[in-house]
């Protein structure tokens, strides 16, 4: 199956995730989101499996190596209201297990302002309006001129990294590339 220049999902014809303009340069993930990887991700994200970031890490190296070297790592961050309820951030543990292997710093410029709905629950249509002005910086002096991977675990629409990397060009980084563990389908 073909896959998308900028996004790396898997297209038949033309990509249903890029036909919207997405503010990420390009964008990279280890592994299509189905079978073990979903479950695999699942127990990570939602059952506290915090140890699955040192198994996940090592399969985003081949996709990292696709978009150049960076100046650093920024993981995409969960709004402190679900960060406390979850007791972690899964982001903040894929962008520290990727940064002992590939040697990048891991930055957190960006925090989550807006409580929003999880994307997975919603039609593929609302989930752009869902992640408007999710984010804010806090860093900004730490980014202009910089070139920045944005770490998620999963990649479905590209509205949510999308948002991020609006707002990090917006202040100066550039390129911003995303790098996920997985990329969901759009069908």
């Amino acid at each position: 199956m073909p896959y998308c220049s900028k996004c790396g999902g898997p297209i038949e014809g033309k990509c249903p995730r890029c036909r919207e303009k997405l503010a990420f340069d390009r964008a990279r993930g280890a592994f299509l989101y189905e079978g073990i990887v979903r479950e695999i991700i699942s127990l990570f994200k939602y059952q506290g499996q915090r140890k699955l970031s040192d198994l996940l890490a090592p399969y985003l190296l081949k996709p990292l190596s696709e978009l150049g070297k960076p100046d650093f790592i920024v993981p995409l961050p969960l709004h402190p209201a679900k960060k406390r309820k979850r007791g972690f951030s899964q982001t903040e543990f894929l962008a520290r297990s990727l940064s002992k292997l590939s040697g990048l710093p891991v930055r957190a410029p960006l925090i989550r302002v807006k409580n929003t709905k999880p994307q997975v629950k919603l039609p593929v249509e609302e989930r752009k309006n869902n992640v408007r002005g999710a984010f804010a910086l806090k860093e900004k002096e730490r980014i202009k001129g910089k070139k920045v991977i944005l770490i998620d675990d999963v990649m479905t629409t590209g509205h949510t990294l999308s948002e991020a990397a609006r707002l990090l060009k917006r202040s100066g980084a550039s390129p911003v590339y995303a790098l996920v563990v997985a990329i969901g389908s759009m069908r």
